[in-house]
């Protein structure tokens, strides 16, 4: 249909146009399973185990969200359970307006998928979340949940049914199968908050000041600064009172829309046990008043 002589810059632009798409999809990917093997290297640091039939969903930055629940549990029982089974002894699903539904009518589904049998039990949720690319991965607390500043609202409607003790907070960590997820990663500001987020698990105050100590000497500076309020809440259970609002001043002080949803939760007293030595009071007043 063309002249002879556009044949060829028709070709060339063709095969341009092949290449350029290659190049960004392999990009596209690349990026979304650098997100996937964060996510799961820090998931190790964070949970020492999980225990069975919990139902995890993940929920990565937009653009980078799992398409199918086989995309969490698949990476999850590699990791936790790396033994053959008929069925996957960790459940996951996906994070969307629907399963959100099945989240707040605490539903139990049984079907199959491939000839393998799932069995999702939304009452046993472990909600986790990757807000952004700034972001931490934050495993949701649901007894009193931190939102990052670039949470979504779907994340903050169902958050609190996410249950923490689904997770096994004392023990090794699994080492992931390097020939799949690579070397660990390096030390960075996300491996202290990890273990501090496993550390207020049980209420180990002082595991967590002295991350932060460690913290500090390294200079390590959190990018997402809701991030920074297990370390806030510890200094404040440990009497380090000064600390906690040199803390606040000059790090979450002006982060109204971090501290609101926070805030609104603190509104009520969570009531911890007292061996969870929990200053309410002084927590309340500092963060929210």
């Amino acid at each position: 249909m063309l002249r002879p002589k556009f044949r060829k810059l028709l070709l060339v632009g063709l095969i341009g146009l092949a290449v350029s798409t290659q190049m960004l999809n392999a990009d596209y990917w690349a990026r979304l399973w650098d997100y996937q093997r964060e996510t799961w290297w820090q998931l190790t640091w964070r949970a020492p185990e999980i225990k069975n039939d919990t139902l995890v969903m993940v929920h990565l930055p937009e653009g980078y969200r799992m398409q199918q629940d086989y995309e969490v549990w698949g990476p999850l029982n590699l990791i936790y359970r790396p033994i053959p089974a008929a069925a996957p002894a960790i459940q996951a699903e996906v994070l969307t307006s629907d399963t959100a539904y099945d989240i707040l009518k605490k539903s139990v589904l049984e079907n199959r998928v491939r000839d393998i049998k799932l069995h999702r039990d939304f009452s046993n949720l472990l909600l986790i979340s990757v807000p952004s690319s700034a972001s931490c991965v934050d495993v949701i607390d649901g007894t009193l949940p931190i939102y990052s500043e670039n949470e979504t609202l779907l994340i903050q409607q169902v958050g609190e049914y996410s249950r923490v003790d689904r997770i096994i907070s004392f023990g090794p960590s699994p080492i992931s199968p390097a020939q799949i997820f690579g070397s660990e990663p390096s030390h960075n500001w996300c491996y202290y908050y990890q273990k501090a987020a496993l550390a207020r698990q049980p209420g180990n105050w002082e595991e967590i000041g002295n991350l932060y100590n460690q913290a500090v000497a390294l200079k390590l500076v959190a990018r997402d600064k809701s991030e920074l309020v297990p370390f806030l809440e510890a200094l404040i259970n440990l009497g380090r009172i000064e600390d906690a609002k040199s803390l606040f001043n000059k790090e979450i002080k002006g982060r109204n829309k971090m501290r609101f949803p926070l805030c609104t939760f603190l509104s009520e007293d969570p009531h911890y046990p007292a061996a969870f030595r929990y200053d309410y009071k002084t927590i309340s007043e500092i963060l929210c008043h």
